[in-house]
């Protein structure tokens, strides 16, 4: 049996490319990166996932019978060697006594990763506590290294408020601008990922945040705004409809997530590796798959009901916006 702080305890497929990114991992916390300063975004970075336009069809019968039009499938692959990296981080982390647990900040929703967790092993010692499938969603939700949709824009509806006046005020010039320029002109609030408003809500698990890893361009100029440095992951999902429907395909998922499963993870090693050895400059790097080779990796598919739609990601940003609309800030 293997033992802990080796590639062979890595619960996923061993391949000769896991066990190089692995190794990458480890040496990353050797060249001064750590977890705590990475905050990572989960969809196109940490996976990729599609819909079937065919498939939703052949539901449309049951879910109009059900009432259920928001329910689908979702076909999801993991990103190969991001985590072997974090496998690596995580046991040279312990190893150092480091923190060893990673940080998501995703506009997603908790319902969602909890149901991710059970296909994915080992998901929750790479979070760490409070994390436990058995124990539900919400160990996930009030966890302090997760920020989900419901999270971001809970945390607006409190910034807004007047009892927060003061905490405004006491924010570094910058960020405080970059927050309500934001809320006063944008559209996309589920996106904003800046740690003073995870502090603002109980989450003091990024606190420590440098970097954010992240596929989406308006994330990561914002992080970077805020006086931070960010990697930016450029493999799109696909759209249909003239782009208004993202990670959509009309069928056969698979064909689809086989594309995106080039060599993403040396790439990104190396960026992180160079923003920790500069001392995180306030800057951006984008990076490319570095090869577009087929590799394996652990794919599963999601049944998503449509009344946990409505309530973690509908609800959330209908909640902000009734909240915005008399906002006079």
């Amino acid at each position: 049996m293997s033992s802990a702080g080796t590639y062979g305890a890595v619960p996923l497929p061993q391949t000769p490319y896991g066990a190089r990114q692995y190794g990458r991992g480890r040496a990353m916390v050797d060249a001064g990166v750590r977890l705590d300063g990475i905050v990572w975004d989960a969809d196109e970075v940490l996976w990729d996932w599609v819909m079937s336009v065919a498939s939703m069809v052949r539901d449309v019968p049951t879910l109009f019978r059900t009432r259920s039009i928001l329910s689908h499938t979702e076909f999801l692959r993991l990103k190969p060697g991001i985590w072997e990296l974090l496998w690596g981080m995580h046991h040279a982390s312990l190893e150092r006594e480091l923190d060893p647990y990673m940080r998501i900040w995703t506009a997603g929703y908790t319902w969602r990763l909890w149901r991710i967790a059970q296909h994915l092993p080992g998901f929750t010692a790479l979070l760490g506590p409070p994390a436990d499938v058995d124990l539900g969603p919400s160990s996930f939700d009030t966890h302090p290294r997760i920020m989900c949709r419901s999270h971001t824009t809970g945390a607006l509806v409190q910034m807004i408020s007047p009892g927060c006046r003061g905490w405004l005020d006491e924010l570094p010039p910058r960020i405080r601008h970059l927050l309500l320029t934001h809320v006063q002109r944008s559209s996309g609030h589920a996106g904003l990922k800046i740690p003073e408003l995870a502090e603002l809500i109980g989450k003091p698990g990024f606190g420590a945040s440098r970097v954010l890893v992240d596929d989406a361009h308006d994330n990561v100029a914002r992080f970077v705004a805020a006086g931070r440095s960010a990697v930016r992951l450029n493999q799109p999902a696909p759209r249909l409809f003239r782009g208004r429907v993202p990670n959509a395909v009309w069928r056969r998922p698979q064909r689809h997530l086989d594309a995106v499963a080039g060599d993403i993870a040396s790439p990104l090693a190396d960026a992180l590796t160079e923003l920790a050895g500069a001392g995180y400059p306030g800057r951006r790097i984008d990076i490319y798959p570095a090869d577009a080779e087929v590799r394996s990796t652990l794919s599963f598919q999601l049944d998503v009901p449509g009344d946990i739609i409505n309530a973690e990601w509908v609800a959330p940003t209908r909640a902000l916006k009734r909240a915005l609309d008399p906002a006079k800030i």
